[in-house]
């Protein structure tokens, strides 16, 4: 417990589960101490109305304030309650009542004698059992409430010492209070132990949580890397090979077009070693960039296939929506009037020749089947003067 003090934030979690614990076991105790009270007016009525009335009335009334002390903990916003205040204010109560019941059963017992002393000794085992199963969460409850109920029954029979009767009772009523106490103990310690032991779970579970969240970050960001070109920003060779056999798989089963179109950028070696190749590195993220701008759709892929080689592909898109993308690209190269004056092209800018293969299903059934098309209609690009697209048909040229 020493420790639980030393740790205010344990220490709240202790109390707030022995408080949810007391007052869910504390509604049918509640209810119970005004059944037997209720039961002993009934029964002593006619004898003694005062005594059994007034007993009567004060457990009722104290059952009745604690049970409106209850709604009002439950009605409390969790993050508004004074724990420790709570659990003095159910102290208080528990002992009241303790109080009340202990004094006024032994009161009414001495007062009646004989058979009716044992009786209501037996209605005070009866409550004082109802109090240690409800209040066990909380040694501090159990004897505030459970010693001022069995204390004055107990030493009531050790005064009448002289009776063998009576002086067993007592001593009975001492070795229950100490068994009871012991008891109380070792459930209290038992209640605290499973409370921190559920908290280091709950801690356990949300470190756990936190660090599958931050493995499933970082999986994330390493997939991201393995699948993206670090100078261009683009999808690396990699993902292409991946997203193309898969997109091929897919055209195959749903019958749908499936175009790919394979880049080069015109005379870059000659970029490179005249200008050098921070520049070229320059040249190859501006014109990558380009390429991306020129797709619209999500869908499509941009991927560096390799040097100044780029592949865009382009799922259920056939040659004439590949061709004006294919325009597109070339058109978004061209603005960005990079100078190349080592380029044989007339300009004297940066440009692309671009190949364009549509999948055929009955050819292609692997991806380098499609590729190799492209690349034949790319090679047709180049010797059609550079600066243009050509699809794997040849005579399809801009």
């Amino acid at each position: 417990m020493k420790n639980i003090i030393a740790r205010p934030r344990l220490k709240n979690v202790v109390i707030e589960a022995q408080l949810s614990y007391l007052f869910y076991m504390g509604i049918p105790a509640y209810f119970s101490n005004v059944v037997i009270a209720l039961i002993l007016a009934y029964v002593y009525w006619q004898r003694e109305p005062l005594l059994v009335g007034t007993l009567s009335t004060i457990v009722m009334a104290i059952s009745t304030l604690r049970y409106i002390f209850f709604r009002l903990f439950t009605q409390t916003a969790e993050n508004m309650r004074d724990h420790e205040h709570w659990s003095r204010m159910y102290l208080v109560g528990s002992t009241m009542s303790g109080l009340t019941w202990g004094l006024g059963l032994a009161f009414i017992a001495n007062y009646l004698g004989g058979i009716d002393y044992f009786i209501i000794l037996t209605v005070t085992i009866i409550v004082s059992a109802i109090g240690f199963i409800s209040l066990s969460s909380d040694l501090r409850a159990v004897f505030m409430f459970f010693y001022p109920l069995i204390f004055p029954f107990t030493l009531s029979c050790l005064l009448y010492y002289a009776n063998p009767l009576m002086l067993a009772t007592g001593i009975m009523l001492i070795i229950y209070m100490i068994v009871a106490g012991f008891m109380s103990l070792m459930h209290y310690r038992h209640f605290i132990r499973g409370v921190i032991y559920q908290q280091r779970n709950l801690q356990l579970k949300h470190r756990i949580e936190n660090s599958n969240e931050d493995l499933k970050q970082a999986n994330e960001k390493l997939a991201a890397l393995s699948s993206t070109d670090s100078l261009t920003g683009l999808a690396n060779r990699r993902h292409f090979a991946y997203f193309l056999e898969r997109e091929i798989q897919q055209s195959q089963r749903d019958h749908n077009a499936l175009t790919i179109i394979l880049i080069d950028i015109d005379f870059f070696k000659l970029y490179n070693d005249n200008y050098g190749h921070l520049a070229g590195d320059d040249a190859l993220a501006k014109v990558a960039r380009a390429i991306a701008e020129a797709l619209t759709r999500p869908m499509d892929l941009a991927a560096r296939y390799g040097g100044e080689e780029f592949v865009v592909v382009l799922p259920g898109t056939g040659m004439k929506g590949a061709t004006n993308i294919a325009e597109r690209i070339k058109q978004s190269i061209s603005a960005l009037q990079l100078r190349h004056e080592y380029s044989e092209v007339a300009d004297k800018y940066i440009s692309v020749s671009m190949g364009l293969a549509e999948l055929k299903i009955d050819i292609d059934c692997v991806p380098e089947s499609l590729i190799h098309r492209a690349d034949m209609a790319l090679y047709v690009a180049k010797e059609s003067g550079r600066n243009t697209y050509v699809t794997d048909a040849p005579a399809d040229k801009a």
